[in-house]
């Protein structure tokens, strides 16, 4: 199976083991051939095909949000910070009562700020945009003492990007009297 999905092996060997698994997927093969689908995309980095099967295999309820959380951190440390976004807002989507929801959404929030410090000109008004997100997720999460990675990444924003230092002390003061 290795040598099927190795990048120095024939292509063809690993269209035809995808072939096979999805064959075996649409017959109703067990939950297993979803997963090793999803692995032979992932060591394609073929993001968008293991988000597809990861969708399929949540509404079969065979999915858990941790692995979708796994693939959108792997997706935005390769750079795909559209598909990242995505399925941070697909977890997202699902409400604060979600296990996984303030995660997403840091994610999400670190994603956007990622795809922009990767970018050769940011305007300011990006960054403002940006900082709006941060704090009206900031509102919504008030008095949640476990998000101190939000206060901390927009007062980074604020002292760096922006160039608004007050803003960034006084963030870090209300973090440390949390």
């Amino acid at each position: 199976l290795s040598r099927a999905i190795d990048e120095n092996s024939d292509p063809a060997n690993t269209d035809f083991l995808k072939e096979q698994l999805i064959k075996r997927i649409q017959e109703g093969g067990p939950k297993s051939m979803n997963e090793l689908l999803i692995h032979v995309y992932i060591q394609e980095k073929n993001f968008r095909g293991a988000f597809t099967q990861l969708k399929a295999l949540e509404k079969r309820d065979a999915a858990s949000p941790g692995e979708l959380m796994r693939l959108a951190k792997v997706a935005a440390q390769n750079e795909e910070y559209d598909l990242a976004q995505r399925i941070y807002e697909h977890i997202a989507r699902k409400g604060p009562e979600d296990l996984y929801y303030e995660n997403a959404t840091l994610g999400l929030l670190a994603t956007a700020r990622a795809e922009l410090e990767n970018q050769p000109e940011v305007t300011n008004e990006e960054w403002q945009e940006l900082v709006g997100r941060y704090e009206s997720h900031r509102e919504e999460f008030k008095g949640d003492p476990n998000i101190s990675k939000l206060h901390l990444a927009l007062a980074d924003i604020y002292a760096y990007r922006l160039n608004e230092l007050d803003t960034a002390e006084s963030l870090l003061s209300a973090l440390l009297k949390m």
